[in-house]
């Protein structure tokens, strides 16, 4: 049995998850910035283990909570004309609500995956 490509595996879900959960206030606090000064209605983080020239660094490695990923801030609007988002229709369907989630463009060894991850709300 082959591996699907479009997928996440479980460890990296675990990985992803274990350190969103140590920096999601602060993409929360970014995302609603992002929205409220009007930079677009679709704010996206970028979560890489690598530098990139997508967005703005927001957070670095080990900033808060001692994060291994960094992350990236940036929108919709960028990204497409980036040509980093193709299909604006589909893309703005599938695009889940910023107040409840978080969408994270996953770069991973060159490769990149949209996902989108619920804020932890106490």
């Amino acid at each position: 049995m082959t591996e699907n490509k479009d997928e996440i595996n479980s460890e990296l879900i675990n990985l992803i998850t274990e350190d969103f959960n140590r920096v999601y206030k602060n993409l929360y606090f970014a995302s609603n910035q992002i929205i409220k000064k009007g930079f677009s209605k679709y704010p996206i983080f970028i979560m890489t283990k690598e530098n990139t020239d997508i967005g703005s660094l927001l957070i670095d490695f080990h900033e808060i909570n001692n994060n291994q990923w960094k992350y990236y801030a940036s929108y919709f609007e960028n990204l497409h004309k980036n040509k980093l988002i193709i299909d604006k229709e589909t893309f703005i369907k599938n695009f889940k609500d910023p107040n409840i989630f978080c969408s994270l463009l996953l770069s991973i060894e060159k490769n990149a995956k949209f996902v989108f991850v619920p804020y932890k709300f106490e």
